[in-house]
């Protein structure tokens, strides 16, 4: 899916799941001169309980928090937006920030467009030769994913403000599957506190010119005992650590012409440069490396330098 499909997903005319509001703005700027502050308070909770349908709204947000959350700017920028009346939800506008409504809630913004929830991980087919920051700054002139980040994201949002941010790295020479998260609970999942499973298919040479098919399958024998069995020793923060994953495959099978090997295995830890050193130890040189899968979301079809919104419950599938 490329990034403009992406984006003209994210702009699919809203559902109309709520009913419409019938003068609340005058409600929710009306300053009694009988009630205070927090008898205000209650009578704007009241309100929201009315339009959608529900007497203690669960999980209802502010609405400044919801917008500024969104990327529409501070707390500061999206109470002026308020305010000044541009903010609706079904064709009424809402102006008081301080009204609690549902996180899933499609708002228009005047001049702006619609206002949707926001994905929490997107996928992106990050190329090679491509460093995994926003912007370069190692001095040596190499592109970085500002290259390729999306202009905006929900039809207005810049990813480069800071909302979105790489899950983990990909090598510079390392090309495939890197999440974007707006969550750094679930960031902290990816990245070791659950141990989720990284896929990865490495083109590498053979370890000899030449070689007997039987012996190739006492090669795949050996390697699967290593990789899932005993380990394979490398430096750790400069001390030496045994590693394991799984082997998927070991395509033998190669065009002899070009002296290659492709393996397919996963680790579910991240150590610098982890799969091309363990292979490298046990006698294979990986020529290119691609990440193909994290826990359930896989690459599939995407196409280098596009992305695609992650959907929910999609990385826990097996």
């Amino acid at each position: 899916m490329s990034s403009s499909l992406f984006h003209t997903n994210l702009l699919k005319p809203p559902l109309r799941l709520f009913p419409k509001l019938h003068n609340f703005h005058t409600l929710s700027s009306t300053k009694s001169p009988i009630l205070n502050k927090s008898s205000r308070q209650v009578i704007l909770n009241a309100s929201t309980s009315r339009l959608f349908g529900r007497s203690n709204p669960s999980g209802d947000i502010r609405l400044d928090r919801l917008l500024a959350n969104r990327g529409h700017g501070s707390r500061a920028d999206v109470e002026k937006y308020i305010r000044s009346g541009i903010v609706s939800l079904n064709g009424s506008a809402l102006r008081s920030g301080k009204l609690k409504v549902p996180p899933d809630s499609l708002l228009e913004i005047r001049g702006l467009g619609t206002s949707r929830p926001l994905p929490t991980l997107i996928a992106f087919n990050k190329p090679a030769k491509v460093l995994t920051d926003i912007t370069t700054n190692d001095g040596l002139k190499r592109d970085s994913l500002s290259s390729y980040l999306p202009p905006t994201l929900n039809g207005f949002l810049p990813l480069t403000d800071g909302l979105y941010h790489p899950v983990g790295r990909l090598d510079y020479d390392t090309k495939g599957l890197l999440l974007f998260s707006n969550d750094g609970g679930k960031t902290q999942d990816i990245l070791g506190g659950k141990k989720v499973w990284k896929r990865y298919k490495a083109e590498c040479k053979w370890w000899r010119d030449e070689k007997e098919e039987k012996d190739l399958k006492i090669e795949t024998m050996r390697l699967k005992a290593l990789i899932e069995g005993s380990g394979v020793i490398i430096k750790d923060k400069g001390k030496e650590r045994s590693f394991t994953g799984l082997l998927h495959s070991f395509d033998y099978d190669a065009p002899s012409t070009t002296a290659k090997s492709v393996l397919e295995l996963s680790i579910n830890t991240g150590v610098y440069r982890q799969v091309r050193r363990m292979l490298a130890n046990v006698g294979w040189e990986v020529v290119q490396l691609e990440r193909v899968k994290i826990g359930g979301v896989e690459l599939g079809d995407l196409k280098e330098g596009e992305w695609r919104p992650v959907e929910e419950g999609e990385l826990e599938k097996s």
